[in-house]
């Protein structure tokens, strides 16, 4: 089995979640606000604050090119080209189903 050492994780979790953070803010300027019915859902959910939320298109879900963030994807597969969506904070990445 392949792992991940503690020296390398130090290290991936801050450019990860820098990644993380550039892609979050393009979606927060791009994205669309929930609809009606996205809120009710996401109130009944129990989101305390659904119209923060944005939904951002993409026709494909980014791949990392930093080579530590492209090496961890490879390694497990949290993203990958059969990847529909992703989530962070208040921000969903999604791609067409079809």
């Amino acid at each position: 089995m392949i792992t991940i050492s503690t020296e390398n994780l130090q290290q991936i979790i801050p450019t990860a979640a820098a990644w993380v953070a550039a892609k979050e803010q393009v979606a927060m300027e791009n994205g669309d606000p929930l609809t009606s019915v996205q809120i009710a859902d996401a109130v009944a959910a129990g989101v305390q604050h659904p119209d923060r939320i944005r939904i951002f298109a993409v026709a494909q879900i980014p791949f990392p090119k930093h080579p530590i963030l492209k090496a961890t994807m490879d390694l497990t597969h949290l993203i990958s080209e059969h990847t529909l969506g992703i989530a962070s904070g208040t921000v969903f990445l999604s791609r067409p189903t079809s």
